[in-house]
């Protein structure tokens, strides 16, 4: 035999041992490792059901501590939606300046009154001994009577200038600051002292928009305030031309008078539902989902609509009720125990 043919030959042999050796033990071994996977499939299946159309998850306590499962209680809650509105600090130098001329009016009609008084007791006097037609004069009566009536009209102007002050005020910074201005109220003092803001917020003309009674300020550096509401404010913001309301907030390092701000202000009504965890959705074929215990150890997967999204959460308004208990942890691991069930060997 030539030795091209005894290589021919060698190759014949050693390829009829490779076909003997895949038949001897190839199917054997595919056999094995689709009998494991049938047998975990079988086993999944087991705790796996369909039932009114939904795939049921039925796990026992251990099942459950082994894939980290926990399950607790929707909790109720309630949010209205916000709308983003212009907020501008305002310089108080013309309240303070107010301030200052209100007292100065104060103590001028105080003084008016000391002497109007006075005044009143001595005409009292002279009119008394005069009608008694003791030592009192005619023209000292009269005297005194001028007197008194002078010092009644600078009481009167001394009155009428405070109240013109005051109503300057309110017809600037609205009736609830005029008040802090008559009564010397701490609020006030606390703006004079730069510990508390006033801000301007402003609302677009139309609209269901309503002022709240708390509100959110969003500050620069990314950091939110809440600003208390204090009155409607009878300016008008020219970038705006809505009505505005006057909001007070503690004072931050580097916001002054005219920085500008964005405040989040209601809109709408409240809506209420229940607050879903961002840990206890999954998600499938483009749709978020939780799993409801239907029963004690028994899971079914129900789709959640879009809901406001909260710190963490989301507020979901229809389909769930307070107290439905849900999976917080563990969602995923259930995802995949029901559809590893769905997947079947081949063979």
């Amino acid at each position: 035999m030539t030795p091209s043919g005894r290589r021919l030959t060698a190759s014949l042999a050693m390829a009829f041992a490779a076909v003997f050796l895949l038949k001897a033990f190839g199917p054997t071994a595919r056999t094995a490792g689709d009998d494991d996977d049938r047998a975990e499939a079988i086993a999944s299946a087991s705790h796996v059901v369909v039932r009114d159309g939904r795939t049921i998850v039925t796990l026992d306590a251990a099942m459950q501590a082994r894939l980290g499962v926990a399950v607790g209680p929707l909790r109720p809650a309630a949010i209205r939606p916000t709308v983003s509105a212009p907020g501008l600090v305002l310089s108080v130098q013309s309240l303070i300046a107010a301030r200052e001329t209100f007292v100065a009016s104060q103590f001028a009609l105080r003084r008016a009154r000391i002497v109007a008084t006075a005044a009143r007791q001595e005409f009292d006097r002279l009119n008394r001994l005069y009608h008694q037609r003791q030592n009192a004069s005619l023209k000292a009566r009269q005297a005194a009577h001028a007197a008194l009536r002078t010092d009644d009209l600078d009481v009167d102007e001394a009155r009428q200038a405070l109240a013109l002050k005051s109503a300057a005020v309110r017809q600037r910074w609205g009736p609830v600051v005029e008040r802090w201005l008559t009564a010397g109220s701490p609020d006030l003092q606390r703006v004079i002292d730069r510990d508390d803001l006033l801000i301007q917020v402003s609302l677009p003309p139309g609209g269901d928009l309503s002022p709240g009674r708390v509100v959110a300020v969003a500050l620069p550096g990314g950091e939110h305030a809440s600003a208390r509401f204090v009155s409607a404010f009878p300016r008008v913001d020219p970038r705006v031309q809505g009505l505005s309301f006057l909001y007070v907030m503690a004072a931050r390092a580097g916001l002054a008078g005219g920085t500008t701000l964005v405040v989040e202000m209601p809109a709408g009504r409240i809506e209420r539902g229940v607050t879903v965890p961002d840990r206890a959705v999954v998600s499938w074929q483009g749709r978020s989902w939780v799993y409801q215990e239907l029963a004690p150890g028994q899971f079914a997967r129900r789709p959640v609509t879009a809901g406001q999204p909260l710190a963490g959460s989301l507020l979901v308004t229809r389909g769930f009720t307070p107290g439905t208990p849900v999976v917080l942890v563990g969602a995923e691991a259930l995802l995949s125990e029901e559809f590893r069930a769905q997947i079947q060997p081949e063979g």
